[in-house]
């Protein structure tokens, strides 16, 4: 059984268990991807032709990784002006192994079991179970607890504590200002 896709505007012969790179696609790597434009779909039971494409067929694809393509110079020149530039380009691509071909006519068990992927779990995800766990507190996974509100009216207090008030302040700036003028007012007397 073979298929024939169209992603990244090229259309590619695919069949369960092929590695292929297409274009970059908004994938991490380990994510199910399903390319719903699929023309053509070959199996046993024959040839399907879409027009344009097969409606209810589509194929599960597993992102192994994003990959760059060959180099490729880029060198414009302008004759007897000394224009020459000289850069490079590397595309990027994104490398898919096809899990299952899913085609219209197919058994509803073998689509509700390819519907289902694998689940994924991140590298940064706690199980329930170490957090759930009567682990004593030293080793149990926490999050970091919020303010309560007595803990935020201590903090709003000690911040007016610091705080000078405006009218002291003004009378400490007038007392400085006073005293060099009545020094001055003594020693003309």
């Amino acid at each position: 059984m073979y298929a024939i896709i169209e992603t990244g505007g090229k259309q590619y012969r695919v069949a369960e268990g092929d590695t292929l790179d297409v274009e970059l696609l908004p994938a991490a790597p380990g994510q199910v991807v399903e390319l719903k434009r699929v023309l053509l779909v070959a199996s046993e039971k024959g040839v399907q032709v879409g027009t344009p494409t097969v409606e209810g067929a589509a194929v599960r694809a597993r992102v192994l990784e994003t990959v760059k393509g060959p180099k490729i110079v880029v060198f414009k020149y302008k004759p007897k002006n000394r224009y020459r530039r000289k850069t490079g380009h590397r595309q990027k691509y994104t490398r898919l192994q096809i899990d299952k071909i899913l085609f219209p006519g197919a058994e509803e068990e073998t689509r509700a079991e390819a519907e289902e992927p694998e689940p994924e779990t991140a590298a940064t995800e706690v199980p329930v179970a170490a957090i759930e766990s009567e682990a004593p507190v030293e080793e149990a996974v926490t999050a970091p607890e919020a303010p309560t509100e007595e803990a935020a009216a201590e903090s709003v207090a000690a911040a007016e504590e610091a705080t000078v008030e405006p009218e002291a302040a003004e009378a400490t700036e007038t007392e400085a200002e006073e005293g060099p003028e009545q020094d001055a007012a003594v020693e003309e007397e």
